[in-house]
């Protein structure tokens, strides 16, 4: 649920009440916060989070006072105090930044009087705030290669299920070999380049290998995928966040992180609660000579943030690899450079039990989180392996796409980086906690062996079969049965590579050519928070009147970087400067074709 005109008319005080249902019997119980005490580097635009086992049984006054915040530079921090949706945290979000490397303490400190109702408990902590955030630079599995510019946005190609008479003349048309029964679906696949340069295409084929739906995309777009809901998604990059897409492939939603991080490409998961889950990757300036033997006194090192947030995009679950993984755990990484990557996350599961598993790469670890207060709960390969591999003795490297399948097992796509001969493979493991170990027990190496040494997939098929994507290698996917028979081969032309291809349904064919009937959308391009100044995207659905408003929190319109006139469909690069005016937080909202849509937007002076 997004904010509307009335609901930007706020009046943002130090302490703000909000409406909470009658009190319990038994006072409420504080299970976790975030920032967690005593966290460094944290984002100066960050949210509080105060979870609770419960805060229905908090009443309306009771929140009066209830939480204090102060910044050894800012002083007192007014914010808005509110409850998440479904009732289990509140969530106080500054009305500015906090500023750059203060130490910032919140106090939780109840009062009591006869009319308050149940009380949560006292807490007081504290964290510190980054003190330069280094320039965003991209950190990818291809962050090497050549970064191809984002072209001027067109009204994008798409075109429905029906044969093609002719395909575009840079249409990555990939070579399909079946030789056996594969599992029903179509193959989803978003080319990237890794020599050249071209067009970039969201694709779906038949295992024929006849297109039944593309689109010509502005820029690279990865993990084209189907969500547990039904819906489409991607990762566009010219807009820095996921995309939603319906069954006639329309626009209709975006994701992106919250608290001031930005969104990385490796992993939307969408959940039947409405909240999503993705990743961020968190560049912080550190002495590593304090670390290592000659390390560089203001490297860039990369940290791993994972965010869960609910539909009204607050984010209601936060982990940061700062306060639990150390910078050393990592494997194959020079920690003398001057950037180190050293994380590097690139997949989310929900394990059985509602808990978190993340893949990160460049630790060879798989680690299951706590899903409400963010503890280890163990970890599994690397350096900090808890488990015994039984069936096992090379062990998985560099992987990616932890995944939880239909009998309780887990697969994932071992790159195989730092295996003594280059190779990689799918891996079927049985995992048992309690005596912790890790059973092999299916695999599938290809003859003669493949190797993607970056990137890939392992998707376990309902009928049985696996799916393979390499990657960064060739070919970039094979579906093979349980005994291991290739059953089909797609292969991309030279130079092209398919960060995943998945099997998934679609309900084509249309009857109308996809894309004219989109939702329209607001994005923000440039940094967010921003110093004054930044550009917004304002997507067009149709021809039609449309105009985009910025306004304060108090609602009073602060800019009107389109006014109200009739625009041809596509896609508009508005300037927006708000120099001059206060640090804090705004919302700009665009009305087209009868619908509207408001992003929130961070600024700091």
């Amino acid at each position: 649920m997004r904010p509307n005109r009335a609901s930007l008319l706020i009046h943002s005080v130090c302490f703000i009440t909000m409406s909470v249902s009658v009190a319990l019997a038994s006072s409420p119980r504080l299970v976790a916060i975030s920032p967690v005490d005593g966290a460094r580097r944290v984002r100066p635009g960050t949210t509080i989070l105060l979870r609770y086992d419960q805060v229905a049984g908090i009443s309306t006054s009771a929140l009066q006072g209830l939480v204090t915040v102060t910044g050894s530079t800012s002083g007192a921090h007014p914010g808005r105090l509110h409850a998440s949706r479904e009732g289990d945290a509140l969530l106080f979000e500054p009305d500015a930044p906090f500023a750059l490397g203060e130490h910032v303490t919140v106090s939780v400190s109840p009062q009591a009087a006869p009319d308050r109702g149940v009380l949560p408990p006292s807490r007081v902590f504290s964290f510190d705030v980054s003190r330069r955030i280094p320039d965003p630079r991209p950190v990818s599995d291809f962050t090497a290669l050549p970064q191809l510019p984002v072209r001027s946005a067109t009204p994008a190609t798409a075109r429905p299920f029906a044969a093609f008479d002719t395909l575009p003349p840079d249409f990555p048309q990939p070579v399909i070999q079946k030789t056996g029964v594969t599992e029903s679906g179509y193959l989803f696949v978003s080319n990237l380049y890794i020599a050249g340069s071209g067009t970039n295409y969201l694709m779906i084929f038949d295992d024929g290998g006849s297109p039944v739906w593309y689109r010509a995309m502005p820029a690279t777009c990865v993990d084209f995928k189907r969500q547990g809901d039904g819906t489409y998604t991607y990762y566009d990059y010219s807009l820095g966040s996921f995309t939603v897409l319906d069954s006639t492939m329309a626009i209709i939603d975006h994701w992106a992180c919250g608290n001031g991080y930005s969104t990385d490409q490796h992993e939307l998961r969408l959940l039947p609660n409405g909240h999503a889950l993705m990743l961020s990757y968190d560049p912080e300036i550190v002495d590593m000579s304090t670390v290592v033997p000659g390390g560089d006194t203001a490297a860039v090192v990369v940290g791993l943030i994972v965010q869960e947030l609910d539909a009204d995009r607050n984010v209601v679950f936060q982990w940061r690899s700062w306060d639990h993984f150390q910078i050393t755990d990592c494997l194959g990484i020079d920690l003398t450079s001057a950037f180190i990557d050293c994380v590097h996350g690139n997949a989310i599961e929900v394990d059985a039990d509602g808990n978190l598993l993340i893949s990160s790469r460049h630790l060879s670890e798989i680690t299951k989180l706590d899903r409400t207060t963010g503890d280890v709960i163990w970890r599994w390969g690397g350096l900090h392996n808890q488990f015994t591999f039984v069936g096992d003795t090379l062990t998985f490297s560099y992987q990616h796409a932890i995944r939880r399948i239909a009998n309780g097992h887990y697969t994932l796509f071992d790159n195989g980086d730092m295996h003594a001969w280059a190779y990689s493979r799918a891996c079927e493991y049985a995992l048992d906690p309690v005596n912790m170990t890790a059973t092999l027990t299916w695999s599938y190496r290809d003859s003669p062996d493949d190797y993607g040494y970056a990137m890939g997939y392992v998707q376990r098929l309902d009928d049985g079969n696996t799916l393979v994507a390499y990657g960064m290698g060739k070919p970039d996917a094979i579906e093979v049965d349980p005994a291991g028979n290739k059953l089909l081969q797609l292969t991309l032309p030279t130079g092209e590579a398919s960060y995943r291809v998945v099997r998934a349904a679609w309900p084509g064919p249309v009857n109308t050519a996809v894309g004219l009937e989109r939702q329209p959308d607001l994005e923000f391009l440039g940094p967010n928070p921003s110093h004054g100044s930044t550009t917004l995207l304002a997507r067009l659905p149709v021809a039609g009147t449309a105009d985009v408003v910025v306004y304060d929190v108090q609602g009073r319109v602060m800019a009107t970087p389109l006014p109200r006139q009739s625009r041809a469909a596509g896609v508009l690069s508005l300037p927006l400067s708000l120099a001059g005016h206060p640090s804090g937080v705004y919302f700009a909202r665009l009305e087209s074709a009868g619908r509207s849509i408001t992003r929130r937007l961070l600024v700091i002076e």
